[in-house]
């Protein structure tokens, strides 16, 4: 009797786990922060650092970090979409405009990121994606903020309210 108790539960006990992972609650293991993370082809790479002042049990999830991934490229898309359209009606104006459009675009494959988390006022988590296409081959940019005010399409930013899913904003920088 005692061996069918005993099997009766390790079939129940067997059933639960596997339900949970059928409803997607097992465990997600996400990144460290200030360790790098390569996130597409494994030339692009992407670190995650806790905002100063913040407290440094500040994460975010596998699943965010894909969310993430998700919505910038959408948002990338959408400014590429705008500099395309922004050339032709150049070039319809002017057909001797010599705008290049290639060096307008941003393609992700080049740049590496940084995902700086904070809690917003309203305990909101907010995650600033600082975005750069140099980074002097060494590994300061994963354990430290790039900050630059230059530099056009190489560099670019875009703030995520992550509890809203809201683009706060997304912005590159000017070239002098």
């Amino acid at each position: 009797m005692i061996r069918y108790i005993t099997l009766f539960l390790l079939i129940i006990l067997t059933a639960c786990r596997n339900s949970d992972k059928r409803m997607g609650n097992e465990d997600i293991q996400a990144p460290p922060p200030q360790v790098a993370m390569d996130t597409t082809d494994g030339k692009q790479y992407v670190t995650v650092i806790i905002d100063e002042g913040q407290p440094e049990n500040l994460m975010l999830s596998k699943r965010e970090i894909q969310h993430i991934d998700k919505v910038l490229k959408y948002t990338v898309g959408v400014y590429n979409q705008d500099r395309k359209d922004y050339v032709t009606q150049l070039k319809l104006k002017d057909s001797l405009n010599s705008t290049n459009l290639a060096d307008l675009l941003i393609d992700l494959r080049y740049y590496r990121r940084q995902y700086i988390i904070s809690m917003g006022k309203q305990g909101h988590k907010l995650v600033r994606v600082n975005a750069f296409c140099h980074s002097w081959d060494t590994d300061y940019w994963k354990t430290n903020e790039i900050v630059t005010h230059d530099g056009g399409k190489c560099y670019f930013n875009m703030l995520l309210d992550l509890t809203t899913n809201k683009i706060i904003y997304f912005k590159t920088n000017g070239s002098a």
